[in-house]
């Protein structure tokens, strides 16, 4: 099954209608309680790592489930371009001068979902391979997609060489109730999935 698609903006009105979107679907694939609020959770989560990227643009939210098996959508059209020098000037704010937004999971996550949306394919390849600055390894990514099953799996094997990026995977609420969370770039589309 697929619900509906609800649309989010810079205004974010529909974030309470994505809410009653995910609670919806829980209750349509029969959850406990205690899988609803973890659903809730991953929806919160993602919903909410949109809130700095929507400024110029509209994402679709919707869920898609087979029995208890379920995937959240977030869905955003790439043909929007922010300049440099704005993304400058909101990092500026901050006391640190540094964008903080993309520290934790969820963070690496929303510059993923930055690069493919503005820059492409290549983007999103490059962005990902920044998530292991300072650790040598040996993995790949799917052409255009990224996936936290296969980010989790390299730093597991890598825990003494990438102590922060094992932390940050130990701390993460995403990474600790989701199955995978994707990250993909497809023609003009870039879409997360976390299931």
């Amino acid at each position: 099954m697929i619900t509906d698609i609800c649309t989010l903006d810079q205004s974010f009105t529909g974030v309470e209608n994505a809410l009653a979107l995910t609670e919806k679907c829980a209750a349509y694939c029969e959850l406990s309680p205690r899988q609803t609020l973890q659903l809730r959770l991953l929806a919160e989560e993602l919903l909410g790592m949109m809130r700095g990227i929507l400024v110029n643009y509209e994402a679709e939210f919707y869920l898609e489930s087979e029995a208890k098996d379920i995937t959240i959508h977030l869905r955003a059209h790439a043909d929007m371009d922010i300049p440099d020098s704005e993304r400058k000037k909101i990092v500026e704010v901050s006391t640190s001068g540094e964008n903080l937004a993309y520290r934790g999971v969820m963070g690496k996550v929303r510059k993923l979902l930055e690069c493919g949306m503005f820059g492409g394919q290549e983007s999103l390849a490059a962005a990902s391979s920044l998530m292991f600055t300072g650790v040598e390894y040996d993995t790949y990514m799917i052409p255009n997609e990224w996936s936290l099953k296969r980010y989790m799996d390299t730093i597991s094997a890598l825990q003494d060489k990438a102590p922060q990026q094992w932390d940050e995977l130990e701390k993460s609420i995403v990474a600790n109730l989701a199955d995978d969370v994707t990250v993909g770039v497809h023609a003009d589309v870039a879409e997360v999935s976390i299931r």
